[in-house]
């Protein structure tokens, strides 16, 4: 497991400028975004893996009930679920799109900005990353969308059948963006053939983990190493990226963290 890779900077409470309030999205931002029809599809699994059964935090730890008597927080078995047709990203909100809406907007810099003001040169293609639950959706209202709820974000991921990746059950460490191929940091968006699943989205398995609109509300606690951290909000990460094995950027696997942290292994995508 390679969760300690991650440099998690302490929740920061989001804040912005006054001309933040009023987000107004700018012409020819939105990014392509992909049609998911309506109907069921596969959530959850019943391949035998712990991993894919039990909620995680983003170092790994298992999550455990916040108060006793209360049942452990458990993934469950697959479920056949329906959904209403929504758009999703072909790509995760890249660093070109998040500066539009910071100059936009005057919204607070990624922390990895703050001394230059912008990205590195080239990096335009490049998932933005350091932005917490609460920056994502700042940035998604802004651009007149939403983040996807965990069980869009599955299906997008997945299709209709049960599958573990987005292109099936097949391990292809090599050609995925995650611990095993690139050992920390992210790269170009849609470069990846493989990482594409049966509805044309592209890295879902690996570059970033991504947020969701998703909430787990006062059931859970953070077993970390030296202490317990408890949070009365866990919102779910779906995906893989850079900073995890190819075994936990299994579809249905499920990650928690609070809302306000801001961590260079997670970003996001929208959804509307």
């Amino acid at each position: 497991m390679a969760y300690w890779a991650y440099l998690l900077i302490l929740p920061i409470l989001a804040f912005s400028s006054p001309r933040s309030q009023a987000l107004e999205p700018e012409e020819g931002i939105l990014g392509k975004m992909v049609y998911i029809p309506e109907g069921e599809f596969i959530m959850g699994s019943d391949h035998d893996d712990k991993d894919l059964k039990t909620y995680h935090d983003i170092w790994g730890y298992e999550v455990r009930p916040r108060k006793e008597g209360k049942e452990e927080v458990k993934i469950g078995p697959a479920k056949k679920v329906s959904l209403k047709g929504f758009y999703i990203d072909a790509h995760e909100v890249a660093n070109a799109q998040y500066k539009k809406f910071v100059d936009a907007t005057g919204y607070r810099l990624p922390t990895q900005w703050e001394d230059s003001g912008t990205y590195p040169e080239g990096e335009d293609n490049y998932p933005v990353y350091n932005v917490s639950w609460n920056d994502a959706n700042a940035y998604a209202r802004w651009a007149g969308k939403r983040l996807p709820t965990e069980e869009e974000w599955e299906k997008a991921a997945r299709g209709k059948d049960d599958r573990l990746y987005p292109w099936g059950n097949e391990k292809i460490k090599e050609a995925v963006k995650t611990w095993d191929s690139m050992r920390g940091y992210a790269q170009e968006t849609g470069k990846n053939k493989y990482d594409r699943s049966p509805y044309g989205v592209y890295d879902m398995a690996g570059n970033l983990m991504e947020w969701t609109a998703t909430k787990i509300e006062n059931s859970i606690r953070w077993g970390h190493s030296l202490e317990e951290t408890g949070y009365e909000t866990g919102v779910i990460i779906k995906g893989g990226g850079w900073g995890v094995e190819l075994d936990e950027a299994k579809i249905p696997r499920k990650v928690l963290a609070s809302p306000d942290s801001v961590i260079n292994g997670i970003g996001f995508r929208c959804a509307k």
